[in-house]
Order: structure tokens, then C-alpha cells, then sequence
């Protein structure tokens, strides 16, 4: 669930993170590695923690994946 269009829409709870120096991470689903690049490049706002994404958000989500 932690894609560019989640970051995008939350992006304003986002702060500033230490760089992960990893090229790559497994086990991403690619959404997940597409915006590990994003944020890799930004020198601000480049951590979004998953506990500021409202549980509403969340729940939409959860519903969309069940009912594919």
C-alpha cells in the first residue's frame, strides 16, 4: 500500500529521513521499489511513516484489493 500515489496524497505528513543506501530492497512489490527511488532522490520530505496514513485511506484500500 505504500506507492507513489499514497505518498503523493500524504506527502504533506511526510519529514525528512535518513538515507537508506540499499540499491535495492527484496521482497518490494514494484509500486513499493518505485517509490523507494522517489524518495531516495529527495533531499526532504522523504519518509512517510504508515501511522499518519488515515485509517479511513486505509480501509479504501483494503476494500479495493479484496474485491479484485
Amino acid at each position: 500500500m505504500m506507492d507513489i500515489d499514497t505518498y503523493e496524497k500524504f506527502q504533506d505528513l511526510a519529514s525528512a529521513g535518513e538515507k537508506n543506501n540499499a540499491m535495492i530492497l527484496q521482497n518490494l512489490t514494484n509500486e513499493e521499489a518505485s517509490l523507494l527511488q522517489l524518495l531516495k532522490i529527495l533531499i526532504g520530505k522523504n519518509r512517510l511513516e504508515q501511522e499518519k496514513i488515515s485509517q479511513y485511506f486505509v480501509g479504501e484500500q483494503l476494500t479495493k484489493l479484496i474485491n479484485l
